[in-house]
């Protein structure tokens, strides 16, 4: 009677030990950081950050090029120096071209400043059609050839704004440009726009 009994106390001292064990192990499980969980939530938060930022940087840049003839509908030039070399005034040129599959009114109003048939000029090109109006600063060089006398333009634009489906849109444009005539007469000009449309 007195093993059995000493028996019957092990084993249920073994019993109770064990439940205490388990209990204490399962408490600390609990209160150990779910290091996984956490690391999976975070990912998907950074991930959409990044796919936000980068949607509001995205441009689409158009090239679009085309050819026109200006003429003068008015201009104010004045020639002094001993010899009348030096040179400067206005011109108000006007023509029509197709710009993008739709008929387009080009005006520029440029300013010159030459000595002997050469120099520098600027003024704003404006672009006018039925879906919009681009505005665009410039400056450039005039070099007349004494031989032809004719007299080769190129020039550097940037964009001053727009209307239409120019609103918003940015850039930049270059022009080359011959005259076989007098200064104020016509010009012509071949312009390569490079349009930047911001999308976010």
């Amino acid at each position: 009677m007195t093993r059995s009994t000493t028996s019957h106390r092990r084993f249920a001292s073994t019993i109770a030990g064990a439940a205490a064990l388990a209990a204490l192990a399962a408490g600390c499980a609990e209160d150990e950081p779910a290091d996984d969980a956490a690391t999976t939530t975070e990912a998907p938060a950074a991930s959409s950050t990044t796919a936000s930022d980068t949607s509001t940087t995205l441009a689409a840049t158009e090239t679009t090029s085309f050819f026109v003839s200006l003429s003068s509908e008015g201009t104010t030039l004045h020639s002094v120096g001993a010899d009348e070399e030096l040179t400067y005034g206005w011109n108000h040129l006007i023509g029509t071209t197709m710009l993008d599959e739709e008929v387009a009114e080009i005006e520029l109003l440029g300013s010159v400043d030459y000595t002997d048939g050469s120099g520098t000029w600027s003024g704003f090109l404006t672009i006018e059609a039925e879906t919009g109006t681009l505005g665009l600063r410039a400056s450039g060089d005039a070099v007349l050839d004494a031989a032809t006398k004719d007299t080769a333009f190129t020039g550097e634009m940037e964009v001053v704004g727009g209307t239409g489906r120019f609103e918003g849109v940015q850039g930049t444009a270059t022009a080359d440009g011959l005259r076989d005539d007098d200064l104020g007469g016509p010009v012509t000009f071949t312009i390569e726009l490079h349009l930047t449309e911001p999308t976010g």
